[in-house]
């Protein structure tokens, strides 16, 4: 009997060993990983939200709803707020149309994207890493893809030391292929200081989800 409980143990323990080992994968895999998984639902409903938080001088709270209703209608809703300033961004898209508001004005038309848009570059890194691993996401059997970057920069404060910077970023994928979460981090590394953090949920063919042109 004693053995027998050894025996369970140790395969138990082995099963548990394999199940969270983490594997090291190239740049390649992981781009080309993820974009298959945001690029997959195409032709699914879904709605994906997002929450971006600044710490710097000027700290803001970036929240957006994105909507997608199969084929061809989407809402978009992004709210900011920083002790400087507030707004509220809406679009909403029937087939090629476009229409767009700013805190709660008049909808204007337009045949192209109207919202704001933000485009980020990190710089050259100095090292990265890539893994990949199998864990659980709300008791769901997933794959975690990692990225870990770092990069030196000169400070703004202190002109002329150079910094090191760090960047992780890390996304789930359920056994479908389909993207459940992402999570991205940046900041300076010594001493550890976090700049940006921001976390996106996709949630897919949501039961409560009506998209229509708005009323002028």
């Amino acid at each position: 009997m004693k053995k027998i409980v050894l025996l369970m143990t140790f395969l138990l323990a082995t099963a548990l060993n394999i199940f969270s080992q983490v594997q090291e994968i190239t740049e390649r895999d992981y781009w080309e990983q993820y974009h298959a998984a945001v690029e997959m639902p195409f032709d699914i409903s879904r709605r994906v939200t997002t929450k971006e938080e600044y710490f710097g001088n000027i700290p803001y709270i970036k929240e957006t709803t994105d909507e997608f209703l199969n084929p061809d209608k989407r809402r978009y809703v992004e709210i900011y707020k920083s002790d400087k300033s507030a707004y509220k961004d809406e679009l909403i898209q029937i087939g090629k149309v476009y229409y767009c508001r700013t805190n709660g004005d008049k909808w204007k038309k337009s045949e192209q994207w109207c919202a704001k848009q933000t485009i980020k570059s990190l710089g050259a890194a100095t090292t990265l890493k890539f893994t990949v691993e199998e864990t659980k996401l709300n008791n769901q059997s997933v794959k975690l893809y990692q990225q870990h970057r770092t990069n030196k920069k000169t400070s703004s404060q202190d002109k002329g030391k150079e910094e090191t910077f760090y960047f992780d970023d890390k996304f789930w994928v359920d056994n479908n292929g389909f993207i459940l979460r992402r999570e991205m981090e940046y900041g300076r590394l010594e001493p550890k200081r976090i700049g940006e953090r921001t976390v996106v949920v996709y949630e897919y063919n949501p039961k409560i989800l009506k998209i229509k042109a708005p009323i002028k």
